[in-house]
């Protein structure tokens, strides 16, 4: 288990944009219509019972970064955005069915890694999203520790780019949201 409900209590009440990221956590791809509709609104439910209020989630994590073309139509129509693990800048003509982000995982080496993502997203006037499973002191391997996580947002704003949540960003409109069952 990676947090405990009081996390997630605590997250909201510090204003923190909660997502979904599906209930049963499974590769979207290798589900039937049906059962990824319910896991998007079960998991919503789920968030709504903890924090104790109606709270639409506006944005989407695949699980394991797992994606299709099918399953980019039917959980788009949950989400303002949903988000994979392709690497890269989003600039352009941007997917919000699939947008890209860097991983930070335990091997993540900011001093090394961060200015050329920077250099590419001030090139190409884009929009670098970066994602983690957990921020801990002892990080599961798709983590980081606070350490790293201060680093990458210590160089981006040192670098003089607006630090935002996806929530901040994406525009939104009222069939764009995901407030379960």
């Amino acid at each position: 288990e990676y947090y405990e409900m009081d996390d997630l209590v605590q997250l909201h009440e510090r204003g923190h944009e909660l997502g979904s990221h599906s209930f049963d956590h499974l590769r979207v791809p290798a589900q039937a219509k049906l059962d990824i509709e319910s896991s998007i609104l079960r998991n919503a439910g789920f968030i709504r019972e903890a924090i104790g209020e109606e709270m639409p989630l506006l944005s989407f994590a695949y699980p394991q970064g797992a994606v299709s073309v099918r399953t980019r139509r039917i959980v788009s129509r949950h989400f303002a955005s949903c988000r994979g693990t392709s690497p890269g800048i989003n600039s352009g003509r941007i997917d919000l069915a699939c947008l890209r982000a860097y991983c930070i995982d335990d091997r993540f080496d900011p001093r090394r890694s961060i200015p050329p993502m920077i250099e590419e997203a001030r090139r190409s006037n884009g929009w670098l999203i970066f994602c983690m499973h957990d921020i801990a002191r002892q990080p599961s391997r798709w983590g980081c520790t606070p350490a790293v996580f201060e680093e990458i947002v210590r160089q981006v704003r040192v670098a003089g780019l607006e630090v935002a949540t996806i929530e901040k960003v994406v525009p939104t409109s009222p069939t764009s949201a995901c407030v379960g069952a």
